[in-house]
């Protein structure tokens, strides 16, 4: 199994092996706060709020 940014490359497909990498890769983002938190799952892969910016301020 290949990790890289906003992909997951498997050479064999087994669901369990996947889901348990991908949770070991998830409990290993702590932080103080939920920006650190954030900052480390977005090395992991992209998500909705990437990006986000607050136009209202």
């Amino acid at each position: 199994m290949i990790l890289g940014r906003n992909k997951l490359i498997v050479f064999k497909f087994d669901m369990d092996k996947i889901l348990a990498r991908i949770r070991k890769l998830f409990d290993n983002c702590e932080g103080n706060n939920w920006e650190e938190i954030v900052n480390k799952l977005s090395k992991i892969g992209q998500w909705e709020f990437e990006n986000y910016r607050d136009y209202k301020k």
